[in-house]
């Protein structure tokens, strides 16, 4: 496998002005493939390199719901449990309606906080922000459970389950995570993934070493192809000890790989460990939205072919995407560029790195590029 075409493509990504990229391919256990191109610095004397350090952005999804789906598996958490039974304050959520404000009549489950169904927006939505900013006046340095408690005082946008909105749900899970676990949700994460797969890299805050591999940042013009410098962010969060389950961990491409293969490969790592039972990934595989859900979430091509599931997309419908993947294939992407893809049927993942916001480009070309080139590489599609 000489992956000549993949390579040649990623040298091609300077011309549309994409500053830093890397890639990492496993299959078996086995890392078949990595590459870093561009310069992880602003000056462009420091060549990119696979340890380079990112904020994945919603690319944490995918871990908290890889500790989530653990939970599951060990009778600690259910996914049709009550939210409230872990956050109490979800027992009387209201919604809005087109006269106002009214009780919700649904109770909200994890299931709607794994589907993206529970009806909250995003974490700017004014309400949200609002309920937070009463809280944040009486205690500034609040936690990951104080303040998804404190999303419970806004309406949702409508009653669970019945659409798809992308928001703050895995914020809400990674709280409810914490409560089930009886641990502090980052230090769930590092004793049931990080430390057992040596991804020493990843955390909520960085550190002196990470710190020092933090990449250069730059918001993308699509129209003109061009990437704009920007301050490194260094926090995805509301206080200093949040924890956001749903945007807030920086890690490296290297290490998330050892992540990915385990899923990819029934929930067993390269060392041994296993992360999760078999059973528990094969559920991660199967589409959960109906049909006005699943219509939302299909809103951009990219999408079409893919519904979501427990741990964000799932390629359900080879016969109408334009994907190379089988049926089965799942993962997500971050804001900033990062992709993550597990398929266990050819026991095949691939992670990149990317430090560059509003890159529809990412999106829309170089992921998909990249992701059926590695299966043309390996004879795995036509």
């Amino acid at each position: 496998m000489s992956f000549d075409r993949l390579s040649s493509y990623l040298d091609t990504l300077s011309a549309a002005d994409i500053k830093n990229f890397n890639c990492v391919v496993a299959k078996d256990h086995e890392i078949i493939f990595k590459k870093a191109v561009g310069c992880s610095d602003y000056e462009g004397n420091k060549p990119a390199a696979l340890d380079d350090v990112y904020l994945l952005y919603s690319a944490t999804k995918v871990i908290t719901c890889t500790a989530a789906m653990r939970l599951v598996s060990e009778g600690k958490l259910g996914i049709d449990d009550p939210v409230y039974k872990y956050l109490p304050e979800y027992k009387n959520l209201t919604v809005r309606t087109a006269d106002g404000v009214k009780p919700c009549e649904t109770v909200m489950t994890v299931r709607h906080l794994f589907t993206m169904t529970s009806g909250f927006g995003g974490r700017f939505d004014p309400p949200i922000v609002e309920a937070v900013n009463e809280l944040l006046k009486k205690d500034p340095h609040a936690g990951t459970v104080a303040v998804t408690r404190a999303f419970a005082k806004a309406p949702l946008e409508f009653e669970p389950g019945t659409h798809y909105k992308y928001g703050t749900a895995h914020d809400i899970l990674g709280a409810v995570v914490e409560v089930a676990s009886g641990k502090r949700f980052g230090e769930y994460l590092n004793e049931i993934i990080f430390a057992p797969l040596g991804m020493t890299d990843f955390a909520f805050k960085l550190n002196e070493s990470t710190e020092k591999r933090l990449c250069s940042m730059y918001s993308y013009n699509t129209r003109l192809n061009f990437s704009e410098p920007i301050d490194r962010v260094k926090f995805y969060g509301y206080t200093d000890n949040y924890e956001s389950g749903g945007a807030s961990l920086f890690g490296t491409s290297e290490q998330y790989i050892l992540l990915a293969d385990a899923l990819a490969c029934g929930g067993l790592s390269a060392n041994g460990y296993r992360v999760l039972d078999e059973k528990y990934v094969m559920m991660m595989r199967e589409n959960l939205l109906d049909k006005t859900p699943l219509s939302e979430f299909r809103a951009s091509p990219r999408k079409y072919g893919y519904g979501w599931g427990l741990c964000g997309r799932v390629h359900m419908s080879p016969e109408i995407s334009l994907s190379k993947t089988p049926k089965g294939e799942f993962g997500w992407d971050g804001a900033a560029g990062a992709y993550v893809m597990m398929d266990t049927d050819n026991r095949l993942s691939i992670v990149c790195g990317m430090h560059t916001m509003h890159c529809s480009y990412a999106y829309e070309k170089i992921h998909t590029n990249v992701r059926d080139l590695v299966y043309k590489e390996l004879g795995l599609s036509e």
